[in-house]
């Protein structure tokens, strides 16, 4: 009983990347269920997300004056961390960032 206390209480914060966390690694949740995916949509628009994103610049890659490598602030970390937190994989507008990875 005190363990699904504790998923309930992990379902109901704000942060929508938790709840996809314990929705898909922990309940075992279809990642491909339109649950999951809206629950997707809802991390692609967090301030995380944002957050992650801001150092865009208008073609769409990570500006940094440092490699793409630079500890968790160049495209590298970024991509890590999306990926972690459920940033939706099929998103096109990360494609930019995918490119200027493997041109490194």
């Amino acid at each position: 009983m005190k363990a699904q206390k504790v998923i309930s209480e992990l379902l109901d914060p704000e942060v929508p990347s938790i709840r996809y966390k314990i929705r898909v690694n922990v309940l075992g949740e279809d990642s491909d269920s339109s649950l999951i995916q809206a629950l997707q949509s809802q991390i692609r628009e967090s301030e995380l997300a944002r957050t992650l994103l801001q150092g865009q610049d208008a073609s769409g890659r990570i500006s940094t004056h440092k490699s793409v490598y630079a500890k968790w602030q160049g495209a590298h970390w970024v991509m890590v961390a999306l990926a972690d937190i459920g940033y939706p994989a099929e998103d096109t507008s990360l494609a930019r960032i995918r490119d200027q990875l493997q041109e490194q």
